[in-house]
């Protein structure tokens, strides 16, 4: 199964989810409420985009990301608001 992810329509990530350290299978049955796989190389956070504010989402932004036999799930970036906790 091919994993794939795009952001502002750029392919970002494309890896087999073979080369995860877990199967699916193995990290679901574990799961109780959060599942966390890690990212394969392609992601944005890499020291030359500290200072390219380009490589990061804004709000309008989309984000698609394809399975094999799993489809599309595509995502709008909304505004993010900060509030101060008391």
């Amino acid at each position: 199964m091919e994993l794939a992810l795009y952001a502002k329509g750029d392919l970002r990530q494309r890896a087999s989810a073979g080369l995860m350290i877990w199967p699916p299978d193995e990290i679901l049955d574990q799961a109780r409420t959060l599942v966390l796989t890690g990212t394969p190389e392609g992601v944005a956070f890499q020291l030359p985009n500290l200072w390219n504010p380009g490589a990061y989402l804004r709000p309008g932004d989309e984000v698609v990301g394809t399975g094999t036999h799993l489809g599309v799930l595509a995502n709008r970036v909304d505004e993010f608001v900060t509030r101060a906790v008391r």
